[in-house]
């Protein structure tokens, strides 16, 4: 595990900023974790803030587990709705179906995710009426 996945998997906001400024990579896939990238893992335990600021350095929306789970299935997977909002405002793709092709929106519906299922058929219905 590198220490920027690591800061983030504890929401240690200070350290993935130091961490980030000292160059390390926001997309690096770590094989120990299944390819998570620091994004994964903060948006599957809801550090909001750390999300935000790896968004902000560069880290993908999009990038893919070794299953095919995004950042955003991993946020639904556990309920953080306010990890997906800031997934969603930075570009995320909510139709990305994984290697059993399940999207993010099924992974709610699996995990009984009311608020990432509202916020996820709110979305993709105002995409398809724009």
């Amino acid at each position: 595990m590198t220490e920027l996945h690591e800061a983030a998997s504890l929401g240690d906001l200070d350290r993935v900023e130091e961490a980030l400024r000292r160059g390390l990579d926001p997309n690096e896939a770590d094989p120990e974790w299944g390819d998570r990238t620091p994004l994964h893992i903060a948006a599957s335990k809801g550090f909001k803030k750390c999300v935000y600021v790896l968004l902000q350095a560069g880290a993908s929306t999009n990038a893919v587990t070794a299953d095919g789970w995004t950042p955003a299935h991993f946020a639904c997977e556990t309920g953080q709705v306010q990890c997906l909002q800031c997934l969603i405002s930075g570009g995320c793709d909510l139709t990305l179906p994984d290697d059993s092709c399940d999207t993010p929106l099924h992974v709610a519906t699996v995990y009984g995710q009311r608020e990432c299922i509202d916020l996820i058929t709110e979305r993709l219905h105002n995409q398809r009426t724009k």
